[in-house]
């Protein structure tokens, strides 16, 4: 065998060896779009905001005024998306159904309750957070309710960056 040939084999067989680990690399990660340390620390938020689980798949993403969206499938087989923003601070994680319909009868969790909560107790100058739910009624997209100290509720409807667009007097009977 000849010098060239064995150095066009050797050459052949790292490239094969290089786009190999790559695919390998790639299925296993569990990512569409995030790679390398954009995806770790993606992850390491996400994990974190759901308190654990597994990373079944990530994006480039922007709803809710976010840059990434990472899918985190927990222990008892729930999903979860978790929202980050261009510094991987979560802006939204909420429950990831399939049929985007249901979305105004989910209640909030996590940082997107937490974010929501602020913003309303904020609004009503105090009281106890004691209902949240997606929603979609005045241009919102959240909706938390608080009893006052009195004992009166007042639902307050917060956009996706967790401004106020409505306070509403709950009527409930």
């Amino acid at each position: 065998m000849t010098k060239f040939k064995k150095t066009l084999l050797i050459v052949a067989g790292l490239v094969a060896l290089a786009l190999g680990g790559a695919a390998l690399a790639g299925a296993s990660s569990g990512n569409d779009n995030l790679s390398g340390s954009t995806y770790a620390r993606a992850e390491k938020a996400a994990l974190a905001e759901t308190g654990g689980g597994k990373v079944t798949d990530s994006e480039r993403d922007n709803e809710h005024g976010a840059t990434y969206e990472v899918e985190v499938t927990k222990a008892g087989g729930d999903q979860v998306d978790v929202r980050l923003d261009d510094q991987f601070k979560v802006v939204a994680a909420e429950p990831d159904h399939e049929d985007a319909d249901d979305a105004t009868d989910e209640h909030l969790s996590g940082a997107t309750l937490d974010r929501a909560s602020k913003a309303a107790l904020a609004k009503t100058g105090g009281g106890k957070v004691t209902g949240s739910e997606r929603d979609t009624e005045h241009g919102a997209t959240y909706e938390i309710e608080v009893t006052k100290a009195d004992g009166s509720q007042v639902d307050v409807r917060l956009d996706d960056q967790f401004k106020v667009v409505a306070v509403d007097a709950d009527h409930e009977d």
